[in-house]
């Protein structure tokens, strides 16, 4: 009997031999019969079509390959490289930005500790970027992408501002992790209090308190355990009932390339645990592992996230 991992690959390859088809003979109606019979043949088929779909939708660019189709063979080589060049692409046209818009940033897998007048300290997480301006009245910083540990000092005189993705959040003193992984910010108290205000509402967070902004839900206010918070620092990422979707997008900021959850499903499946990235690759095995994942490097810069 063939091993299941290699059926899974072979329908795969079946499926992605027949979406290159498709897109190099558009008007040949053969193919769409094929590829409908070839989904009919039952569920697992159809989810593999669905994955292999979505995979494509990433690569944004097999349409204007469509045209090459018909002097040179498109090989599944060639759709996975052009998949990988697309998700890489995707990742990179933001960062070119972020040399021009940040103070400070920081490589995957890199932590960075910037040290403030007053005493404050920030820890810039891996793959982040900060923008500063201190004034008369405020000291400002935008957390422009990722994570960071903030340890603000007291200051009667001036209050401590950080903005990220339409929250503003004000202390005088406080320590408190930030982060935004996969759409999902969260925000995490170790000390201090920590006054919060987003679209919906405003909040006050002491320590033990956290608070998750989830894509298109309702914010969640939760506890954390202090010692737990912003555990990333010592190489330990800590989840308390989160979204694989917002665990791995923090895992891959110690991997190289990017990391893609193909499956909706597998995104909103949540997670508990702790996960040494001091090995970050063992740890994307055991986040995947609860759910059965399927794990596949495809290039050394994309790796895929998988129902099985």
């Amino acid at each position: 009997m063939m091993d299941k991992k290699v059926h899974h690959e072979k329908l795969f390859e079946e499926a992605f031999e027949l979406i290159i088809r498709l897109h190099s003979e558009p008007e040949n109606p053969a193919g769409r019969q094929q590829a409908a019979r070839w989904c009919a043949r039952g569920p697992e088929y159809q989810a593999v079509w669905d994955e292999a779909m979505q995979l494509h939708k990433l690569s944004g660019q097999l349409k204007s390959s469509a045209r090459v189709h018909r002097a040179h063979r498109f090989s599944r080589r060639h759709f996975l490289t052009g998949i990988a060049a697309a998700a890489a692409a995707v990742a990179v046209a933001p960062e070119l930005l972020l040399p021009l818009q940040s103070d400070y940033q920081t490589r995957t897998g890199q932590l960075r500790s910037l040290q403030l007048s007053g005493g404050s300290q920030i820890v810039l997480g891996p793959d982040s970027a900060i923008s500063e301006q201190f004034d008369g009245e405020e000291k400002q910083v935008n957390l422009l992408k990722g994570m960071a540990f903030f340890n603000i000092k007291a200051d009667q005189q001036q209050p401590f501002v950080i903005h990220q993705a339409g929250l503003h959040m004000t202390t005088l003193a406080a320590a408190f992790e930030l982060s935004n992984d996969a759409d999902i910010c969260q925000i995490a108290v170790q000390q201090g209090s920590l006054h919060v205000s987003s679209p919906q509402a405003a909040y006050t967070l002491i320590a033990g308190q956290s608070l998750t902004f989830p894509e298109n839900e309702l914010p969640v206010l939760g506890h954390r355990e202090t010692s737990q918070i912003a555990a990333w620092r010592d190489n330990s990422l800590i989840a308390d009932n989160e979204y694989v979707s917002a665990v791995v997008a923090r895992l891959a900021r110690w991997l190289p390339g990017s990391v893609m959850i193909t499956s909706r499903h597998l995104q909103k499946q949540r997670i508990s645990g702790a996960f040494n990235l001091a090995h970050p690759r063992q740890a994307l095995s055991a986040v995947a592992a609860p759910f059965q994942a399927e794990i596949r490097h495809i290039t050394p810069w994309l790796t895929l996230l998988s129902d099985k």
